[in-house]
């Protein structure tokens, strides 16, 4: 079963990595999962909080980004 990695990087510089991957079936089910820790950040922040913005990134075994959201 292929590997990804997930990487949410702040605007503040803050990276959390995802050193050893997980599995999923393919590269579909791995977005979702991505969108699915996105929606779980954006709803942990509080109103008016001067939390930094996040972005999420997802890698295959080759480390090649498959999925950045939001992109920029």
């Amino acid at each position: 079963m292929p590997r990804y990695y997930f990487t949410v990087v702040y605007s503040d510089h803050m990276v959390v990595g995802d050193p050893s991957g997980t599995e999923f079936p393919d590269e579909v089910s791995a977005i979702i999962a991505a969108r699915r820790i996105f929606d779980g950040l954006q709803q942990a922040r509080l109103p008016d909080a001067p939390y930094p913005n996040p972005t999420i990134i997802v890698m295959n075994d080759e480390r090649e980004v498959v999925y950045r959201f939001p992109s920029n």
